[in-house]
């Protein structure tokens, strides 16, 4: 009987544990790596048929200011002031309204607040050159050495993008459809459609609010003993910390090291200096050491801990079911878009990553991006997965697209479980 096309999955690895050794290799937090089209190789006798693209913002303020963040401040000039600088294919217009924001100079109110034009979570210029460098990139590859995109946008069905209801995001989105597809390449007057979900439902962010059940994995995760010892490795710098940063007037969860370093990842990013607080100030080698403990905090639970493949598809089921799903459409011919964009957060890309049990558990860089290409080989299917420009080793297999074959003749034999079990998010 004729169980149609097979699919299978590229490469496998060991899983390995986070380690300072990992962080000789050029790792930038501040600014993911993009592929590049002269180190971007197609596969051999095979055609690309279609191709998902998952990002995390870029470069943003931070989302939970200190208390006493007015010694620096935040400025998010117009990209425009900035495009002449990157040449005419930056023709970043999204609307004939700008929005300006206003931080009073004398207010008591500000008085605590950074100084300058940022709300708390906004994408910045550098967030959106970012993503423009990011879609001129994917232009190179797709459009001008693979011929897989045309060189003008004269039907939008070609492409789909998808957004979290997040100003970031969507901004996020707008600016690698400016670098993919400027004015100057379309060839039609339709709009591209970035499609969201009301915040109630939102599945393209951590949004516990939709899936109690959670709340109980994450709980189960922290009273292990691995994860109490990591909590007892990291009290020390954790106090430090606490006599600066003061969290407790912040209401910070207690039980992760995760919100002591959004400020710090920001300000680090845009060369501001650290926290000071009573003549004691937070130190680069504390940043180091905090930067390490909260990936090893996330390695666990988004990759090696029991449950966590449990807890990644609750945060990003979702999203995995609908990049399968494209895949399938697109095995069965039904794809309706050949490039499809998913514009998330830093959650987004660690669930994904988690679920591929990637090597590489280091926090997921601004501007991000995984990009999931189907190729064919007559009757064969080939998956392969890029993060930040290099080829993903991953663990598990994707033979599961295939359940009626029989487990000796399939390519599980590197994978004890499908992750596809994993993807039906439970109540």
């Amino acid at each position: 009987m004729f169980l149609g096309p097979k699919v299978v999955y590229l490469l496998f690895s060991s899983v390995l544990p986070i380690s300072a050794s990992l962080y000789d290799d050029g790792y930038n937090y501040c600014q993911a790596s993009r592929p590049s089209k002269s180190t971007y190789k197609p596969l051999p006798h095979a055609r690309l048929v279609h191709v998902q693209l998952v990002v995390r913002h870029g470069d943003r303020t931070p989302v939970w200011p200190l208390t006493y963040e007015h010694d620096v401040s935040w400025d998010c000039d117009e990209v425009q002031e900035y495009s002449r600088l990157n040449g005419p294919e930056v023709e970043y217009d999204g609307s004939e309204f700008k929005y300006q924001v206003i931080i009073p100079k004398k207010d008591s109110l500000s008085s605590s607040f950074w100084k300058g034009s940022c709300i708390n979570g906004q994408l910045t210029t550098k967030g959106k050159l970012q993503h423009i460098s990011l879609g001129r990139a994917l232009r190179e590859i797709y459009v001008n050495k693979l011929k897989f995109l045309p060189k003008k946008l004269s039907d939008t069905r070609l492409l789909f993008i998808r957004s979290s209801d997040v100003t970031r995001t969507k901004q996020s989105a707008q600016s690698i459809l400016n670098g993919l597809y400027p004015k100057s390449k379309h060839d039609t007057h339709d709009p591209l459609v970035i499609h969201y979900e009301p915040g109630e439902i939102e599945t393209m962010k951590f949004n516990k609010w939709i899936c109690p059940r959670y709340t109980q994995l994450s709980n189960d995760m922290i009273n292990t003993s691995y994860y109490q010892n990591y909590l007892e490795e990291a009290q020390e710098l954790k106090s430090k910390l606490d006599r600066i940063l003061t969290p407790q007037s912040l209401n910070w969860p207690n039980r992760t090291m995760v919100s002591y370093m959004d400020s710090m990842r920001c300000r680090q990013c845009h060369q501001k200096p650290l926290p000071c607080r009573g003549g004691e100030c937070v130190t680069k080698r504390m940043t180091d050491d905090l930067f390490r403990l909260v990936d090893k905090e996330y390695a666990y639970t988004h990759r090696d801990a029991e449950l966590a493949d449990k807890a990644n598809a609750v945060v990003v089921g979702w999203i995995m079911r609908n990049i399968l799903s494209g895949i399938q459409l697109t095995r069965h011919s039904e794809a309706k878009a050949k490039f499809e964009i998913f514009s998330g957060h830093d959650d987004t890309i660690f669930g994904l990553l988690g679920l591929l049990k990637a090597k590489d558990m280091r926090w997921p860089p601004f501007a991000s991006n995984i990009i999931f290409e189907l190729w064919r080989n007559h009757k064969n299917y080939f998956v392969r997965v890029i993060y930040n420009g290099e080829v993903l080793e991953v663990k598990n297999s994707w033979c599961y697209l295939e359940p009626k074959l029989p487990a000796s003749q399939n390519d599980c034999k590197a994978s004890p479980q499908h992750v596809g079990q994993y993807l039906v998010l439970q109540n």
